[in-house]
């Protein structure tokens, strides 16, 4: 057995041989090709001797029984089992549930596998049983090789015969008294004749490939990062000339800010800017002579102290070209002028409606008080003024009372305050008209 052909493994279950036969016919098709080396296990059975004894199952045969570990060493591999109930049976499944070891290892990954298949009736799984089985497959990075409609035979419908495009099959009959026909066994080579093409293309080293290729990429690839390296010395020399302009742009932008708040202001000679904080185009013309990619940077420093200008306002589109006049804002602020000083001014004394008509008590003097004749002399001279007393409070009359007082003042400033904003309203509507 020639170690440069790749190795594929026929494994297979079978109860009553069905699968068996059909396993021979997959064999067959596979040693078509001369460039593959077939190997042939069938996997353990779990039932008892007495149990298949009851079951009237085919005597085994004496190929050697597949191990997990054997299983590695394929590859690839055609599985072949009967259905139970639409699905592999417990006996292929115990195998794979054993294959723990080959999935945390990924000794499986890559490896084609495809499945061939037995069931009682036309219609008892003759793909469920293939494609159910998948998940064993994905789980192990398997890859899965369909049979496809490789066969002619396939699109025979003269007769009921089995296989599909999951995989090569045959019909046992509801007892298994049917034997794979010849139709099935022929599909069942032509499965191991693609198959063993597939395995061997998977298997196939890529065009070109060699220890004398690998060497020569190598030198190409050594040959590319030397030249890949070789401009870093030129890059490396510009940086010291490209970090001058940051602190040429970061002065710009100070001297813009204190020009602005300073306008027409001298600067003190202790204070005066150094030469190396005004940004001119003359530096970056210089970079530019010295090195391209000097130039460059420059270029994009200055950008971005562009960019970091503060931006003018913009006016709403709407409201830029409306401005109102300048009467109505002098107007506002007349208005809110006086509402202040009404405000902050002491409010009129109104006269009681009842003291205004009461008549102001004629001073008592001295005299009146029983002062003598003097006293009533004076009081009758020509051009004598009779002091007048402090007027007594009269019974009745009523105090004005800060509410009151209030009332009035707000009852005399409402009328002009609704003159002026019906002014100030019309200045409004002529200037939006």
């Amino acid at each position: 057995m020639s170690a440069t052909k790749p190795k594929i493994f026929v494994i297979y279950y079978s109860t009553y041989g069905h699968v068996h036969t059909l396993a021979q016919a997959v064999t067959k098709g596979l040693l078509k090709s001369d460039a593959v080396d077939v190997e042939l296990y069938q996997i353990a059975e779990t039932l008892a001797d007495d149990v298949l004894d009851k079951m009237h199952a085919a005597p085994k045969s004496n190929l050697p029984i597949i191990t997990p570990e054997k299983l590695a060493e394929a590859d690839g591999f055609l599985l072949g089992f009967p259905t139970r109930f639409g699905v592999a049976p417990a006996q292929v499944k115990a195998f794979f549930d054993s294959t723990g070891k080959l999935w945390s290892s990924g000794a499986l990954v890559g490896k084609p596998a495809g499945i061939f298949f037995s069931t009682g009736s036309q219609h008892g799984g003759q793909e469920s049983t293939a494609y159910s089985f998948l998940p064993h497959f994905v789980h192990h990075g398997i890859i899965y090789v369909p049979l496809g409609y490789a066969s002619p035979l396939m699109f025979d419908n003269s007769s009921v015969i089995g296989g599909s495009a999951w995989g090569a099959g045959t019909i046992a009959g509801p007892d298994g008294g049917l034997q794979p026909k010849a139709q099935e066994l022929e599909i069942a080579e032509t499965q191991g004749a693609n198959f063993a093409k597939v395995v061997v293309k998977l298997a196939a080293p890529a065009p070109g490939a060699g220890v004398g290729t690998d060497a020569a990429d190598a030198g190409q690839q050594e040959k590319a990062l030397a030249q890949d390296a070789a401009p870093a010395a030129d890059v490396a020399a510009p940086a010291a000339d490209v970090a001058a302009p940051v602190a040429v742009a970061a002065g710009a932008a100070g001297a813009s800010v204190a020009a602005g708040a300073g306008a027409g202001a001298g600067v003190p000679a202790n204070e005066a800017p150094a030469k190396d904080t005004i940004a001119t185009d003359s530096a970056v013309d210089a970079l530019a002579s010295e090195d391209p990619n000097a130039g460059a940077a420059a270029a994009f420093i200055a950008d971005e102290t562009a960019a970091t200008a503060p931006a003018p306002i913009a006016k709403d589109p709407v409201l830029a070209d409306v401005s109102p006049p300048a009467s109505i804002a002098e107007e506002a602020v007349s208005a809110t002028a006086d509402d202040a000083t009404n405000a902050v001014a002491p409010a009129p004394i109104v006269k009681d409606a009842v003291a205004t008509n009461v008549a102001t008590p004629v001073a008592v003097t001295d005299a009146a008080n029983g002062a003598g004749a003097g006293a009533g002399a004076t009081a009758g001279a020509p051009g004598a003024a009779v002091p007048a007393a402090p007027a007594a409070p009269i019974a009745g009359a009523a105090t004005p009372s800060a509410d009151a007082v209030s009332a009035a003042t707000t009852t005399a400033s409402v009328p002009q305050k609704v003159s002026r904003l019906k002014s100030f309203m019309t200045k409004i509507k002529q200037a939006f008209s």
